[in-house]
């Protein structure tokens, strides 16, 4: 499973789409198991940010061209996930409080 961030280190600069999504997030989460989702959430967020960490400097500007946004730099793209996350956190709050 690549990230974007994994995908822009290898073919930066060229104009193909960065993925928004993983491709395994195609919805249906009422039927998933949410122990495995959040599994699968923490060893994919251990794995970004061992490869963020792993950055050198000029790697954070490498960037990619997104088919809406246009160009999107590693850093553009996870201050972006950093703000999506924040927003699924406060869904899951507003659930769990509803519930």
């Amino acid at each position: 499973m690549r990230t974007c961030a994994g995908v822009l280190l290898q073919a930066a600069g060229r104009a193909a789409e960065i993925l928004g999504h993983l491709a395994d997030a195609t919805g249906h989460y009422e039927a998933r198991d949410a122990r495995k989702s959040v599994e699968l959430f923490r060893a994919v967020r251990d794995a970004n940010l061992a490869l963020l960490r792993s950055l050198e400097p000029a790697q954070w500007a490498l960037y990619g061209v997104h088919s809406e946004r246009g160009r999107e730099s590693i850093e553009d793209m996870v201050r972006m996930t950093a703000g999506h996350d924040v927003n699924h956190l406060r869904q899951i709050e507003q659930i769990v409080v509803s519930a």
